[in-house]
């Protein structure tokens, strides 16, 4: 397909890094960050928001999908 539309992998990449976000907010980083500030910490709420601010940029482990420990498996409407 690259060589039909005369692209080189290296521009084809760039092109997907330019329009797909590297992170989301993923169901077990929101719950992380909620049990956390329910305890009195607000810095896994601020990395994850500051994180979210840039979600081209890479963030190391906050893009990482879950565990199978840290698998949500029921959210509420609003979450």
């Amino acid at each position: 397909r690259l060589a039909r539309e005369g692209r080189t992998p290296d521009a084809a990449r760039a092109a997907m890094q330019g329009v797909n976000p590297a992170i989301i907010a993923r169901n077990h980083r929101v719950e992380q960050a909620i049990v956390a500030a329910l305890s009195g910490d607000m810095s896994v709420f601020g990395r994850l928001t500051d994180a979210l601010a840039s979600p081209f940029d890479d963030h190391g482990d906050l893009a990482d999908p879950p565990s199978p420990q840290e698998e949500v498996t029921q959210t509420f409407c609003g979450t």
